[in-house]
C-alpha cells in the first residue's frame, strides 16, 4: 500500500467486536496506522488511533460524519461498518475526496440491500468483506461484482472443561435486547410451549428491559434464569451449564456466540439467518426453521426435551464442526484474507 499508508475505520462496535475487527488490520505490513472514527475510545493496540468526536452543538452520527467529511483526504482506504449510518459516512467521504471505500458486511445483507443509504454504502463501495460463504453469494446475486472476501473474527478454540454432573440449563440464548435477537419472539415461542404445559429450563445472558423480563416469567414461572452480563469465564460456565444455544434472531451474519456454544459441545436451536446455515447444519450439529414460525421453533425445543440423547450426539457434532472449520478462524487466515482483499483493489498489504 503505497503513500500515506493510513486507513480510516468508521463504527459503533463494542470493544470486543471492535478488537476482532482491527487486530488484523494492525498485523498488515504495510498500514501504517489505522484511524478510528467513534464516540468512545478503542482498546489500546498497535497502529490505531482515536478520532474523537468534536466539541460543540454537533454530537453523534452527525458530527462523525463532520469530521470524516473534513478529513477523508488523509486516507488511502476508508472502511465502514453498519451501512445504514457508519459505512455510508465512509461512502459520503469516499466520494467526496475520492478515496475508496471497503464496506464489512457484519450482519443482515437482505435488510442492507433494501435501504438506500445501505445499499448504496455496499453497491458503490470498491470491496466488501462479509461474514461467511452464504453471505457472499447473496452479494454476487444482488450484482455486486467488485472483489469481495470472507473476512471472519478470530476465534481460538477453548480449553476442556469439565462436565458439569447435571445441565441446568436445556436451553441458553445469549445477547442483550436488540431488534435483531427478536426476544418478543422468543416469549412468544415460550408462551406456545407453556400452553402446551411443556416448560423448558432456560437462561439468558445480558441485559434485558423489565417488560420482557416481567412477560418470560408470566410464561415460565422460576424456569427462565436472568444471568446479566457475562464475561467471558462466567459465559464459559454458562455454556458448561445447558444443553443447547438457542437463537430466535430475525438478522445475523455469522454469530460468534453459536461458534463458541458449539465449542463446548453445545447443538445450536436457530433461524435460517445469514452464515448460521453453513455453521450448522439442519439435522446434524443443530435444527433451524425460518424466522417466525413459532410452531417449528417450538417443536425444535421440545424435541429437545424428548431425545436428550439426539440433542446430545448433535452436540458433540457440533464441536467437531468447529474443530474442523478452526483454521478459518485463525488470525493468519484472516490476515490472509484481507491481503488478498487488498491486492485486488491495488494496494499491497
Amino acid at each position: 500500500m503505497a503513500g500515506r499508508r493510513r486507513l480510516a475505520f468508521v463504527g459503533g462496535l463494542s470493544d470486543k467486536k471492535l478488537v476482532q475487527k482491527l487486530l488484523p488490520l494492525t498485523r498488515l505490513e504495510g498500514v501504517d496506522a489505522i484511524d478510528v472514527y467513534r464516540r468512545l475510545p478503542p482498546p489500546a493496540l498497535p497502529k490505531i488511533h482515536w478520532k474523537p468526536l468534536p466539541p460543540g452543538a454537533l454530537a453523534g452520527e452527525p458530527a462523525k460524519l463532520a469530521r470524516l467529511l473534513a478529513e477523508g483526504w488523509r486516507y488511502e482506504a476508508l472502511i465502514g461498518c453498519f451501512q445504514l449510518y457508519h459505512g455510508f459516512w465512509a461512502h459520503l467521504a469516499g466520494r467526496l475526496w475520492r478515496r475508496p471505500t471497503i464496506q464489512l458486511v457484519i450482519d443482515n445483507l437482505p435488510g442492507n440491500l433494501r435501504q438506500y443509504p445501505s445499499r448504496t454504502a455496499i453497491m458503490a463501495a470498491a470491496g466488501c468483506g462479509v461474514r461467511g460463504p452464504r453471505t457472499l453469494l447473496e452479494l454476487r446475486q444482488a450484482g455486486y461484482a467488485r472483489p469481495a472476501a470472507i473476512i471472519h473474527n478470530p476465534y481460538a478454540l477453548p480449553e476442556p472443561m469439565a462436565t458439569p454432573a447435571e445441565r441446568r440449563f436445556d436451553c441458553i440464548a445469549v445477547g442483550n435486547f436488540n431488534t435483531w435477537k427478536d426476544y418478543p419472539w422468543l416469549a412468544t415461542v415460550f408462551e406456545a410451549l407453556a400452553a402446551q404445559g411443556i416448560r423448558p429450563r432456560l437462561a439468558l445472558g445480558g441485559l434485558f428491559p423489565d417488560a420482557f423480563q416481567a412477560r418470560m416469567r408470566a410464561a415460565c414461572g422460576d424456569r427462565v434464569h436472568f444471568l446479566g452480563h457475562l464475561g467471558p469465564k462466567a459465559l464459559d460456565a454458562a455454556y458448561a451449564a445447558s444443553r443447547s444455544l438457542l437463537m430466535t434472531s430475525q438478522a445475523e451474519g455469522l454469530p460468534m456466540v453459536a461458534v463458541e456454544a458449539m465449542s463446548h459441545g453445545l447443538p445450536v436451536i436457530a433461524t435460517t439467518v445469514g452464515d448460521l446455515p453453513w455453521l450448522v447444519r439442519d439435522g446434524r450439529e443443530g435444527r433451524l426453521v425460518p424466522h417466525g414460525d413459532t410452531a417449528a421453533m417450538a417443536a425444535a425445543i421440545a424435541a429437545l426435551l424428548a431425545d436428550p440423547d439426539g440433542f446430545e450426539a448433535m452436540g458433540q457434532a457440533a464441536a467437531v464442526r468447529v474443530r474442523e472449520l478452526a483454521p478459518e478462524f485463525t488470525p493468519d487466515r484472516i490476515v490472509a484474507a484481507w491481503r488478498a482483499l487488498f491486492d485486488q483493489l491495488g494496494f499491497s498489504a
